[in-house]
């Protein structure tokens, strides 16, 4: 895919996942090459499913959600289905669907999907399945230009700041700007306005053919 439909893809995927919480400027396109890694550890996909809460991420114009942000993976086949759930400006709930394709069986690197259409590649660089997983985004838009991201999430808010300390260090040592990392927020009463219940993180599914 050339850099000027990543890009236009990339601009579909902002309006799927803009949920209006104010954010800093950063520049989406940053200078360099996409992390490249070694030794990760395989990824158990089936441990790794369920429900996580964002803490803390790299904000850039693609990514809006700063305000009650969670993520549900399920197995799907041969795919991983990540539905993304925030509240936008007005508190009302948005929903974004993406899928992961692991380049191996339990490759810790996968294809991200949009509408079918591939987007960035995903790395688990660090999880403990129980409760912190640490991934990076990116996507090479030139020969020396990047859109990167960084997530840290948290199997329980209690675990957040631990969560965000561990991913701090991971990508710290990999080389990403920990700098730019930023809390995603999540409080009690702004979040209880739009309780994420399984109906809402979860596509439905077809009934079955008789």
């Amino acid at each position: 895919m050339n850099s000027a439909l990543t890009v236009v893809m990339l601009v579909v995927l902002s309006e799927a996942t803009s949920f209006a919480m104010p954010a800093p400027d950063l520049s989406y396109v940053r200078p360099g090459q996409c992390l490249s890694f070694k030794h990760l550890n395989p990824v158990s996909y089936h441990k790794f499913s369920g429900n996580w809460f964002e803490v803390s991420s790299r904000p850039n114009v693609f990514l809006k959600a700063r305000m009650c942000v969670q993520s549900h993976f399920h197995l799907e086949d041969d795919k991983i289905v990540n539905v993304k759930t925030g509240l936008d400006g007005e508190g009302q709930v948005k929903k974004v669907t993406t899928t992961l394709h692991p380049t191996e069986h339990q490759s810790p690197e996968a294809e991200v999907r949009f509408a079918g259409i591939p987007t960035t590649r995903s790395t688990v660089v660090d999880i403990d399945y129980s409760a912190s997983a640490c991934l990076y985004q990116c996507r090479q838009v030139s020969e020396n230009q990047k859109v990167e991201w960084g997530f840290a999430l948290a199997r329980d808010l209690k675990e957040a700041s631990s969560a965000r300390s561990r991913c701090k260090k991971v990508f710290d040592t990999l080389g990403f700007d920990v700098a730019s990392l930023m809390p995603s927020v999540h409080t009690e009463d702004a979040c209880d306005t739009a309780p994420i219940d399984d109906d809402a993180r979860l596509p439905q599914q077809e009934p079955a053919a008789n």
